[in-house]
């Protein structure tokens, strides 16, 4: 299953930095945006698959997504968590990434960092500081947060602090599937 299947094939799906001091929502369980007026832009960004059933008998099990991401290093940034079987969030370990983890740890809040995902592992910055990028892939094992015939459910999440920035988190193929011997 692949949240594609929810916004059709292809699309590209962006986590944008906010650029606006009011409050947005694409769905209703969906936080697009948080920020207080008076032009503090630290938000949290949140995007969720549909519930996935994971195969019984499966084994392997792998979440493998396409990316690209330009942001304020350090401060702002994104991460990937997993509900298993309606069960709490849980942050996907940067040891349980078998290809491309993620490159940086947030900036604390002691250390100037307002970013609701502060002092978390993420994936900040963009190629050599500029703006330009280049799409790049992460696998992740599934196997270390839940087993064949559970259910799952995948959270894109970006941070941003009060202030800068620039373009955001750009998602795309994400897919759960498990690899035969």
């Amino acid at each position: 299953a692949t949240i594609e299947s929810q916004v059709g094939r292809g699309t590209t799906v962006q986590i944008l930095l906010p650029r606006c001091l009011e409050e947005q929502s694409v769905r209703e369980d969906t936080i697009v945006t948080q920020m207080a007026p008076g032009g503090d832009e630290t938000g949290l960004q949140r995007l969720e698959s549909p519930e996935i059933t994971l195969p019984v008998g499966a084994t392997t099990l792998r979440l493998t997504f396409d990316h690209w991401v330009a942001t304020e290093a350090g401060y702002d940034g994104g991460n990937v968590k997993v509900s298993v079987n309606g069960g709490a969030w849980k942050l996907v370990a940067a040891a349980d990434f078998l290809y491309n983890p993620y490159n940086a740890t947030l900036l604390t809040a002691a250390g100037g960092n307002s970013n609701p995902l502060a002092g978390q592992p993420g994936f900040s910055g963009s190629d050599s500081g500029s703006v330009s990028g280049s799409w790049g892939r992460s696998i992740v094992n599934l196997g270390a947060y839940a087993q064949p015939g559970d259910k799952v459910k995948l959270r894109f999440e970006l941070g941003n602090d009060g202030c800068g920035g620039s373009f955001g988190w750009y998602l795309d193929d994400v897919m759960v599937y498990r690899c035969t011997p």
